[in-house]
């Protein structure tokens, strides 16, 4: 055994296999939690197994001394936050990344990719047969009207559009630079035939722009190994905190400009302002609030805490400029439709199942490893 690391249990196929077995229960929680007519029984205690499993792991995982203190600082901010506001989701989170360590990363994303394929297939089947869960969903959807859309089986129709994008983002960190014209122009294709029915602002946009972004960085050798795309994730981010912040101090209805912007993102700046003002913010809240709004860096804040909200920010920073250090512009474009998918749509990011949040996906597929000393690694892949 490595002087300098540490492994406790040491057998690396059964270690394999337990954090398999996790994401699959968690894949199961994530499409039944989409369902919209039907609610997998004793799902928080599936999550449950699949965190011990995941405990399991990383028993059975070598980690460099050097590293056990950033870990132990990471681990204990998920258990105070579990202690102070009764719910795991912090410290589950957590662990997922700790014990991703030494897998197949491509593997884990085709098992949740296939899942998620599969899962969304008997969604919209159930639907159209008739057997449950509503085709067309009828309601106000935030624009003043009563609007009719598409939902398939799914609790919203914006949920619906979510999941393709969800896939696309999944399909592409699988592809990476494998991926051709045709592959972009059918998910194109089906992004704005999808939007017909759903009338899903959100989730065309963050969709579409992936794909373009992806195809401009794929025939473009210029972007391809500039940073552009890297900045563009971390304007997306400055911009996501900036409005954010704003929408929780102050009234939008002040300035004629913000209302304009309000009106853009269909009122969620203003939904900001009354039910997650920055007043109510606190350190570690004594319970989760159980009302969400669509903005998840509020969410995680207003949720967990500022401590974890800010953590949460700091670990989107670091990952991107180790990817400005990589150049790796197809995964900082996953991290832009990320940011922005989060800002706008906290419902599908901060789920009862870990998988729905893009931005762990993306740190446990790009192999990013935290250094007591700061620096930043090149990705294990290259």
């Amino acid at each position: 055994m490595d002087k300098k690391s540490i492994k406790i249990i040491n057998n690396d196929k059964v270690a394999t296999l337990l954090f398999e077995l996790g994401v699959i229960l968690e894949l199961i929680v994530m499409m039944t939690d989409h369902f919209a007519s039907w609610t997998l029984p004793y799902r928080g205690r599936v999550t449950h197994v699949a965190f011990i499993l995941f405990c399991i792991k990383i028993l059975m995982t070598r980690y460099e001394y050097r590293k056990l203190p950033i870990i132990l600082l990471f681990g204990a901010l998920g258990i105070v936050s579990y202690f102070t506001c009764s719910d795991e989701y912090v410290i589950r989170a957590i662990v997922l990344v700790v014990a991703s360590k030494d897998v197949d990363c491509n593997k884990i994303l085709r098992i949740i990719l296939y899942g998620t394929m599969i899962g969304t297939a008997i969604i919209i089947l159930l639907a159209l047969l008739g057997v449950c869960g509503d085709i067309v969903d009828i309601r106000h959807y935030g624009r003043g009207v009563e609007e009719a859309r598409y939902c398939l089986g799914f609790n919203h129709a914006n949920n619906l559009h979510d999941v393709l994008w969800y896939m696309t983002c999944l399909y592409i960190l699988i592809k990476r630079k494998n991926i051709g014209w045709i592959e972009l122009t059918i998910m194109s294709a089906l992004n704005l035939g999808l939007y017909v029915l759903t009338i899903s602002r959100t989730g065309v946009i963050a969709t579409q722009l992936v794909i373009a972004c992806v195809f401009l960085t794929r025939y473009n050798a210029r972007i391809r190994d500039g940073q552009v795309m890297q900045i563009l994730a971390v304007l997306s981010l400055v911009a996501s905190i900036v409005l954010t912040i704003y929408g929780s101090m102050y009234n939008i209805g002040e300035r004629e400009f913000v209302k304009i912007v309000d009106k853009m993102l269909t009122g969620r700046l203003e939904m900001l302002t009354e039910h997650a003002n920055i007043k109510q913010w606190q350190m570690f809240p004594a319970s989760r609030s159980a009302e969400f709004v669509d903005n998840g860096f509020s969410t995680i804040t207003y949720c967990y805490g500022t401590v974890v909200g800010v953590v949460f920010v700091i670990v989107i920073l670091y990952e991107l400029l180790y990817l400005m250090r990589s150049r790796d512009s197809i995964v900082s474009i996953i991290m832009l439709g990320a940011i922005m998918v989060t800002f706008m749509e906290a419902t599908f990011i901060i789920n009862i199942s870990l998988l729905c949040n893009m931005i762990l996906l993306v740190i446990i597929a790009n192999g990013i490893e935290f250094h007591p000393d700061g620096s930043l690694p090149l990705s294990k892949r290259e």
